[in-house]
């Protein structure tokens, strides 16, 4: 059982009803019970009584009574067998279990407690609890972590919720930090709107200093990768607006790019001749020989060197992991995102896409956690497999606007658990395997997302369960054997005949639209 906590929120005053449903077997009235004891709280105090009745409830996993039970052996109050007291080490010993189990449990004042036991001995294992404690809204973890902070408007922001919890030191740290706040909004406010007019200058214009404190970014003007490496350095920048701007690369970019294409290409070359002179030896097959041609060729192909990209485009990596990052307009004249662009960012909640958006390149936004909803631009052709791999707060996809030239579908929506509803593109005519690694969970079984195939699908390899699904076709795609289980199936008008003999057989409903 995971619990919220930063304070016991219990009733804590001693009643007989609560003793009577405590020695009825009720986990809550246990913990509560010797909660009162421990404190004394409307019955007599008693470090025997509140062992006894802490103990039962921890042993049915209540978070709260182990975080007691800790208290109790760190203050040294327990006794075995009522006689001789546990001190010293093996006090601590069994105290730190027990506060352990509770902040395992969720309990926040334990998951604190826990943070001191070990930012003196283990610092990576410290702020791990130290971020729980946080999440889980303990006032003291909060105030912990807004001291930590560099940048003084979020300093101010978590003080303001530790204050609010009724934490003292957050509280008398307010009114300074107020100030700094402010002093440091007036800093960065003549640099929130830009114009870069010449590639590689940005750092003439936003001072060095401003980089780690800016919140927000509206830029015009022309930008290279190395001017984006800056704005990666802003590392609280929550709000980027690149409309006005035309991102591509550096020359020199785009020859190391093309070197390393050329020696990739010449591998390949090297390693069809190596294999065509094995084959001439008599060393091969003429199988191997093929298989190894084949791919030589698709190698070659891969990596030719083409005249240099002059398009508008989001190079790769170039906003990976910029972690406060919420809402960002792309440029409007880019036609292509590169992989990783976008990888990590997981507070980004908000993506304007370009217009003109033709490719989105893999694991561009993986692991993108805070994506609920995208709008794709109809421009949109192709997207990589795992391009929004892990994207758990990702709600819908509608592509039913676009036209995708490959036929071949295999953009995989991997662990986005979320997805309820999925729209595929035109232009699609088969869907491979791994489509549906999408599933949630309702009513304790999985469920595929509500499913929407376009007119051109001829071929379903992988196909969804427990949900609902539409098709365009009059005549049905091609289905696999049971790629369809357990869904109620909308079809076109007149077409019932043909999609019923290949899904009367997996426990679906067929109907017409």
């Amino acid at each position: 059982m995971m619990i919220n906590m930063s304070m016991s929120m219990t009733a804590q005053t001693y009643n007989k009803d609560l003793e009577k449903s405590a020695k009825s077997g009720n986990v809550e009235a246990q913990r509560n019970l010797g909660i009162c004891y421990f404190n004394g709280n409307g019955v007599k105090q008693s470090d025997k009584l509140a062992y006894e009745w802490l103990l039962k409830a921890a042993g049915s996993n209540d978070a709260e009574a182990n975080f007691y039970l800790g208290k109790m052996y760190e203050e040294e109050r327990v006794k075995v067998g009522g006689l001789i007291r546990i001190k010293g080490e093996d006090a601590k010993t069994i105290a730190f279990s027990s506060f352990m189990s509770a902040a395992q449990l969720g309990y926040a004042e334990a998951q604190i407690k826990i943070y001191h036991l070990y930012k003196n001995s283990d610092k990576e294992e410290a702020e791990r609890w130290l971020n729980e404690a946080f999440k889980n809204g303990n006032a003291e973890a909060i105030y912990i972590c807004a001291m930590q902070k560099t940048v003084s408007g979020e300093k101010y922001e978590l003080l303001k919720q530790s204050a609010g919890k009724g934490y003292v030191p957050a509280q008398e740290a307010l009114e300074s930090a107020k100030v700094s706040a402010d002093e440091e909004k007036n800093k960065v406010k003549p640099y929130r709107n830009i114009e870069v007019k010449k590639p590689n200058t940005i750092l003439s214009i936003l001072p060095m200093d401003i980089l780690p404190i800016i919140d927000s970014l509206t830029i015009k003007g022309i930008l290279n990768e190395n001017d984006l490496a800056v704005i990666k350095s802003c590392t609280s920048l929550k709000y980027l607006d690149l409309t006005h701007c035309y991102t591509t690369l550096s020359e020199k970019e785009q020859k190391e790019r093309n070197e390393e294409k050329a020696f990739l290409h010449s591998m390949f070359s090297l390693m069809g001749k190596v294999s065509d002179a094995k084959y001439k030896n008599g060393e091969i097959s003429v199988s191997d020989n093929l298989y190894v041609q084949m791919f030589s060729e698709l190698g070659k192909d891969k990596y030719q060197v083409k005249e240099g990209n002059k398009g508008c485009l989001i190079p790769a990596g170039a906003f990976m992991e910029m972690k406060n990052l919420v809402t960002v307009k792309l440029p409007y004249l880019a036609t292509i995102i590169e992989g990783r662009a976008f990888m990590k960012c997981e507070n980004l909640k908000y993506v304007e896409f370009p217009l003109y958006l033709e490719d989105i390149y893999g694991r561009a936004f993986k692991e993108c956690t805070a994506l609920e909803n995208i709008e794709f631009p109809t421009s949109l052709k192709s997207m990589n497999k795992d391009t929004f791999d892990n994207c758990t707060s990702l709600k819908k996809v509608d592509l039913s606007k676009c036209i995708f030239e490959s036929g071949y579908w295999n953009t995989y929506f991997n662990e986005c658990t979320s997805l309820k509803e999925m729209h595929f593109p035109e232009g699609i005519t088969v869907i491979g395997n791994q489509t549906f690694n999408a599933n949630h969970r309702e009513n304790d079984k999985w469920v595929s997302p509500e499913c929407f195939y376009p007119k051109s699908l001829k071929k379903l390899s992988c196909g969804p369960f427990n949900t609902t699904v539409h098709f365009k076709s009059q005549e049905a795609p091609n289905i696999g054997g049971g790629q369809i289980r357990n869904c109620t199936v909308y079809v076109p008008k007149g077409s019932l005949t043909s999609y019923y003999a290949q899904l009367k057989d997996y426990n679906n409903t067929i109907k017409e639209e």
